[in-house]
């Protein structure tokens, strides 16, 4: 028998409208509320009028029956009621008008946009959307959620209470995970709350507490995230636990908890804001007292020795990591961007290197969502910058501050061993900056372009070299450390000719003008320049450029490719400063030196052209074949050569006129695959002096492989010397489980830098992720257990 029953009142209407919009079961009961709304006729083909708009709801059941009298509807044997998306089913209902009372029994299932309420017998009274579910399970399919009981009291449209429940994510009459309490207290849209909850693993307890919440969101949710637990050699046994709060759609925040037994207890705080996707920002602060000290250096549990075998001590027990970035949209195509890295000691943030509030994370986190990434975790020199850009069509403006902390310095009064004690900070800073450019454009109707680099800069530093002992001392005035105003203005015009497709021939000239005022000078320099407080320099410099693009189409009708293009790019490039005695000026910045170089280069580049379709396919649907471009190689080599008198300044092997001879090469023979190589050959040495090759694999599954091997030869700064090794792989051996392992080897010292090796455990409702790390003079073994549903929350700005 089939009856479609119609809505009447206007008021019902709108209700049920709005129902629809409401997580889980709320509309299902203004559905049942419609079913009431006009009498039925008995018998299945009863006609109603239709005087609403509104799609009828359809009855389907063995037998349906209407008293007059009572008022009372029953349905009877395989009763399904639906309307769009929204379905009842039971095996009997029962149905008073006038009460807008109404009784389900029978594998009752009530389900609305993927979300379902189940039971024995749902009882409810349809105007106070209130009722009792006995047998009863609450699924939620934005969580995944069952949440079952005896019995269930629904207390509103989405509220519900239960004296003795159970919650799991698992599928199935058995979970593998569950946590039972008692006094459920639920809001869907909002938290659930239970007392006396256990954990349950199987049939096993392992877990207590007094009072859990947990998210009942259908959007960001607060609540728990995963735990992670370690032991390590030098802070034991760890236990860390995050905890996330939405504060509402554009913000949160985010507490973390880390035990180690050996270290003692850190905290660590992150807000979060996001009013677009380009105004933003997020700030993180740790903290800590550490109970474990480096006081003379030497300590190989607590302490480290940096990349140049500086020994610096570690006194301190108050440890932290202030870090911010911030990317703000203002009127006029202006922008604000603000970088914050403070750290209390050079050895934080090797010491906390991994974790949720580790180093790894945070820059992977910053250089993503803000593109900028931080230093790196062993430098102690940290960048520290404000800064608003404005944009026109071809000119820019930037304009802000820029402190470099140096770590080591700023702490030296509290070391006493690896640096002097209360040690001068001569480090450089920029206190204001203000840079303007423009980009390469067209000087009117003239065949002339010109561009325009040009910045005003105040260098501070803290302490200086003023005093008349240091100024006898010095000879020339890069030795100085001073401090003062600078104005740099640096134009440069071109003239490019083409000779038809052959070549492009391009001369340039560049005049740069730089103003100095010096804040304090010392007296008595021993030095063969007049040095006044204001100093000013000028001097052009030559380009010429010719290059030239050649290239060739193949016929290559093999797999999809159809044809082949190469293309080579030659170029000779021509650059001469004079010599200005450039020493004569203050070093604020890298010394301009003579130039005179010759640089020849070649490129060789390789494009094909595949069918999207088959040929085949294009054939019987008679359209245009659909073509994908893909440059699969690239081939450089590169030549310079001095023809000034003197060698080379900025290579490495500087007995040879010749600059060591470049090659490098990028094959991508496939989208999985990769493979790169540069290298330098030393004419004078007759070796290669670097070496830096890496390859890549993936599968459209999720495996990868990656192996990177690196060698340089540096006579000049042997600290850049070295030769490494890394390697890291990630394999899905099953459904459920997947390995991954990294290592990296200093051949050069012959030990290694990081081994890592772990795999992951995944089923429908639960992961856990087990990993031994040894690096950095420690050793670790980490748990993380991720309860899906529970512990693995949504944390990404949703942009408004």
């Amino acid at each position: 028998m089939t009856t479609d029953l119609i809505h009447k009142p206007a008021n019902q209407l709108k209700h049920a409208a709005e129902s629809a919009k409401r997580p889980l079961l709320s509309g299902v009961f203004f559905l049942l509320l419609a079913i009431v709304i006009l009498p039925l006729r008995s018998g299945a083909e009863t006609e109603l009028k239709d005087k609403s708009p509104e799609t009828p709801w359809h009855i389907n059941a063995d037998k349906i029956d209407y008293n007059k009298n009572t008022h009372l509807y029953s349905a009877e044997g395989n009763v399904i009621i639906t309307k769009e998306n929204d379905q009842i089913v039971s095996d009997k209902i029962r149905l008073n008008s006038d009460t807008m009372e109404t009784v389900a029994t029978g594998n009752v299932v009530i389900s609305s946009k993927g979300n379902k309420l189940t039971g024995s017998k749902v009882s409810m009274d349809l105007n106070a959307k209130t009722g009792t579910i006995s047998d009863g399970t609450i699924f939620i399919e934005a969580n995944h959620y069952y949440i079952s009981g005896k019995k269930i009291e629904k207390t509103g449209p989405t509220t519900y209470e239960g004296d003795s429940v159970c919650i799991t994510a698992c599928d199935g009459d058995k979970p593998d995970w569950k946590i039972s309490g008692k006094d459920l207290d639920v809001s869907i849209g909002g938290y659930g709350k239970v007392k006396h909850a256990i954990l349950w693993l199987k049939e096993i307890p392992v877990f207590y507490t007094p009072f859990f919440i947990f998210p009942v969101k259908l959007k960001r949710q607060s609540g728990f995230l995963s735990p992670q637990f370690n032991f390590s050699k030098r802070k034991g046994l760890q236990y860390e636990q995050p905890f996330f709060w939405a504060l509402n759609d554009s913000s949160d925040i985010t507490v973390n908890g880390h035990y180690m037994e050996k270290r003692g207890f850190q905290t660590g705080i992150e807000y979060r804001y996001a009013l677009s996707t380009r105004s933003k920002g997020s700030f993180l602060y740790d903290f800590m007292d550490d109970q474990k000290t480096d006081p003379d250096g030497t300590d190989k549990d607590w302490g480290y020795t940096d990349a140049n075998d500086l020994v610096a001590s570690r006194p301190n027990t108050e440890r932290y990591w202030f870090r911010a970035k911030i990317n703000q949209e203002m009127p006029e195509n202006t922008f604000l961007k603000f970088d914050l890295d403070w750290v209390s000691d050079q050895d934080y943030l090797r010491e906390f290197k991994d974790g949720y509030t580790g180093f790894s994370d945070t820059d992977a986190y910053f250089t993503e969502n803000f593109g900028r990434s931080l230093d790196r975790y062993d430098d102690s020199i940290r960048i520290n910058k404000i800064g608003v850009n404005k944009n026109w069509q071809t000119y820019s403006l930037n304009a802000g501050v820029l402190w470099y902390d140096d770590v080591l310095i700023r702490r030296s009064h509290t070391m006493n061993a690896g640096l002097p004690v209360d040690q001068d900070n001569y480090t450089l800073q920029k206190l204001p900056y203000v840079m303007f450019s423009g980009l390469k454009q067209k000087i009117d109707n003239t065949p002339f372009y010109y561009d325009l680099s040009s910045e005003y800069t105040y260098y501070f530093r803290k302490d200086t070299d003023t005093s008349d002992d240091i100024g006898k001392q010095i000879k020339q005035m890069n030795d100085l450390r001073l401090k003062g105003h600078q104005l740099d203005m640096y134009p440069r015009f071109y003239l490019p000719l083409r000779y038809r497709h052959y070549f492009l021939f391009e001369p340039s000239a560049g005049y740069r003008k730089t103003l100095w005022y010096i804040d304090d000078m010392p007296e008595n320099m021993d030095y063969p320049y007049d040095v006044p407080h204001h100093l000013d320099r000028d001097y052009y410099d030559i380009k010429l450029s010719l290059s030239s693009e050649i290239y060739r189409i193949y016929p290559f009708e093999i797999f999809d490719i159809s044809k082949i293009r190469h293309t080579v790019k030659p170029e000779i490039i021509w650059e001469y400063i004079p010599d200005n005695h450039f020493e004569k000026y203050p070093l604020f910045e890298k010394q301009v030196e003579k130039m005179n170089i010759i640089t020849v280069s070649f490129i060789h580049l390789f494009t094909s052209k595949s069918y999207v379709k088959t040929q085949s396919e294009e054939e019987m649907s008679g359209s245009e074949p659909e073509f994908a471009y893909r440059q699969f190689l690239r081939f450089m080599i590169e030549q310079s050569y001095n023809l000034n008198d003197n060698t080379p300044q900025d290579w490495i092997d500087k007995s040879d006129e010749f600059s060591p001879l470049y090659l490098e090469l990028k094959w991508m023979p496939y989208d999985i695959v990769s493979f790169s190589g540069d290298t330098r050959w030393s004419y004078t040495k007759n070796k290669l002096i670097s070496k830096n090759i890496g390859s890549t694999f993936s599968t459209r599954r999720g495996d990868f492989f990656t192996l990177e091997y690196r060698q340089k030869e540096d006579d000049v700064t042997p600290l850049n010397s070295g030769e490494s090794i890394a390697a890291s792989i990630s394999l899905i051996l099953t459904e459920k489980l997947s390995v991954y392992s990294e290592y990296e080897r200093n051949i050069a010292e012959g030990n290694y830098i990081k081994r890592r090796l772990g795999f992951v455990f995944s089923k429908q409702c639960w992961e856990i992720d087990i990993s031994y790390i040894d690096e950095d003079e420690d050793q670790k073994l980490g748990v993380m257990v991720n309860l899906k549903g529970l512990g693995e929350l949504e944390t990404n700005f949703a942009s408004p």
